[in-house]
């Protein structure tokens, strides 16, 4: 629908176009289209704004909004086929990170077991002198501290917000 070879079209009067847009299909005027040199492609439209200096709403203002040229087509079956097609890819995006799931469970299995044995080992090592584990880092990696403990006598407990 949109050609590459003009880069830029502008019409006085608006056209209709059909839009996907998250799950469904819309009618749309579009008043312009352009490809950029970097291969962006915008369509003009009215749309609604925030002004940012004086914090009104602007109504019906024409403006260039970033997009995919598959999603704009006066053919109504054309946006209907990208719509399924969309679709398709996503459902096949989430098989294929399932089966990733999958095919790593054998080796996530064994992270498990071996973080089970080294928590095994750290509740063996706690002590007054070794207290403060880390659980997230292996025993191996890590020299815990000991246990704090102040003799002093302390009249004030500290602060608190909480007032009776």
């Amino acid at each position: 629908m949109f050609s590459k070879e003009k880069k830029y079209e502008v019409w006085t009067k608006p056209k209709l176009f059909w839009h996907a847009s998250h799950g469904s299909i819309e009618r749309v005027k579009l008043y312009g289209y352009q490809f950029s040199n970097k291969g962006n492609f915008y369509v003009y439209e009215k749309q609604d704004h925030m002004s940012l200096s004086s914090a009104k709403y602007i109504r019906d203002k024409k403006t260039w909004v970033h997009t995919e040229p598959r999603y704009y087509d006066q053919d109504k079956s054309f946006i209907i086929n990208v719509m399924i097609e969309i679709k398709k890819e996503q459902i096949k995006d989430v098989i294929n990170k399932t089966q990733k799931l999958i095919d790593d469970a054998p080796q996530y299995l064994i992270r498990l077991k071996d973080k089970m044995t080294d928590l095994e080992q750290m509740i063996k090592m706690v002590s007054e002198e070794k207290y403060t584990w880390k659980t997230y880092t292996k025993a191996s990696e890590q020299t815990p501290e000991p246990l704090k403990i102040y003799d002093e006598v302390k009249d004030n407990s500290g602060t608190t917000s909480v007032h009776f």
